[in-house]
């Protein structure tokens, strides 16, 4: 569901002034584990899983984050493993399970692969 555009201008507003007062940039992230960064970035009103889990893909380049709360990423593995059947999480993670520790690397390919066939 899409946040009205009262809601993402209040999340824009508690997320700038969050980012302002704590230092969430790589390098005062380097010491959290990546649950850690979920945790400290969902503090923030307005800031879910998901959009904690893009921040540690492409703001920190974190090299192990496998983002199941993405529908490409789900529908990718189901088409690649499971024939386009849904899988549940628990099967989606025993299959990224050999991914790690670049399951980053993994989802760019899934979705590159989601995006190729319409």
């Amino acid at each position: 569901m899409r946040a009205s555009p009262a809601a993402r201008s209040t999340t824009f507003g508690n997320a700038a002034r969050a980012f302002q007062a704590n230092d969430y940039t790589r390098s005062g992230l380097a010491d959290h584990t990546n649950d850690e960064v979920i945790d400290v970035l969902t503090d923030i009103t307005g800031i879910g899983e998901w959009t904690a889990r893009m921040y540690l893909l492409f703001v920190l380049e974190r090299p192990d984050v496998l983002p199941l709360g993405d529908l490409a990423v789900r529908r990718g593995i189901e088409r690649l493993y499971g024939d386009g059947a849904e899988l549940s999480r628990d099967e989606l993670r025993e299959i990224a399970e050999p991914w790690r520790p670049y399951r980053s690397v993994a989802t760019r390919y899934i979705w590159a692969e989601y995006e190729s066939t319409d």
